[in-house]
């Protein structure tokens, strides 16, 4: 199998000729070179005279011509026998060749900082939040900005502080502690009012 020979009374299977690297033949007594059949899509044979294709392992990709895989590159990953290498999603990065799967070739940017494009291969590619702007959780595509009655002055925080009790303020994504205000005479606010 995997082999043909158009030699008429052949004494030795030394006049066999292996298909061709991409193609197979799962039968024996094969005559022509065109009996061996392509590999299915996503399959491969790496060697002339296989007999059987098989599909790239995860973190891997099969080569246009069928004849081998191609690793995902960093930020990038595969299950075995997918079609294509799928980006990193928002939020998340890969540093790694030949990612398996999302859970483990993609780490989650960290608290305080977001991920606004696929693919990312660093965690450089992971933004510090802006003033008046957090993250509190891992892995989020952008920031949040901050309600009112909370404001944020530092760069790549998880979260916004609360005015302080007998203050207000009704301004989103504020970014000094002067946008909250004192209460006015007779009213009064607990931490973090609006």
């Amino acid at each position: 199998a995997g082999r043909w020979s158009s030699t008429l009374a052949a004494t030795s299977s030394e006049t066999c000729t292996g298909c061709v690297a991409g193609r197979f033949s799962g039968t024996e007594g094969l005559s022509l070179p065109t009996s061996c059949s392509q590999c299915e899509p996503l399959t491969y044979t790496a060697a002339a005279g296989s007999s059987v294709c098989v599909k790239c392992e995860a973190g891997k990709v099969i080569d246009a011509a069928q004849t081998g895989c191609d690793t995902c590159a960093a930020g990038t990953w595969s299950a075995s026998g997918d079609a294509a290498c799928t980006d990193c999603p928002y939020g998340r990065f890969g540093v790694n060749e030949a990612g398996t799967s999302q859970e483990s070739a993609c780490q989650a940017c960290p608290r305080g900082k977001a991920g606004g494009s696929t693919g990312a291969q660093s965690e450089d590619w992971c933004i510090d939040c802006l003033p008046g702007f957090h993250a509190p959780d891992e892995g989020m595509r952008s920031c949040s900005i901050c309600l009112p009655g909370k404001f944020q002055a530092a760069n790549g925080t998880s979260e916004c502080v609360s005015c302080d009790a007998g203050k207000y303020s009704t301004a989103t994504g504020a970014t000094r502690a002067a946008a909250c205000k004192d209460c006015m005479a007779g009213t009064y606010s607990s931490e973090g009012s609006f």
